[in-house]
């Protein structure tokens, strides 16, 4: 997948998780999240990403965990 569409899919499947649950979330959550959604979803991957993708996810979910959250 490009990156457009990586964070696409991404945040997609992560909007999926109501709002309330995921304002509560840290970092860690987050990375327990990626990984049932990696492994639920083998389509759900960057293979040009530089370094480990979870680097990359948690950056690109930052405005959507804890409790400012939005979308």
């Amino acid at each position: 997948m490009k990156k457009e569409d990586f964070r696409k899919a991404l945040q997609e499947k992560l909007g999926k998780v109501p709002l309330e649950i995921r304002m509560k979330w840290n970092e860690r959550d987050l990375l327990i999240w990626w990984n049932e959604a990696r492994a639920s979803d083998s389509y759900l991957t960057w293979e040009r990403a530089r370094g480990d993708v979870w680097q990359h996810v948690k950056g690109m979910c930052s405005d959507r965990i804890g409790p400012n959250a939005i979308y």
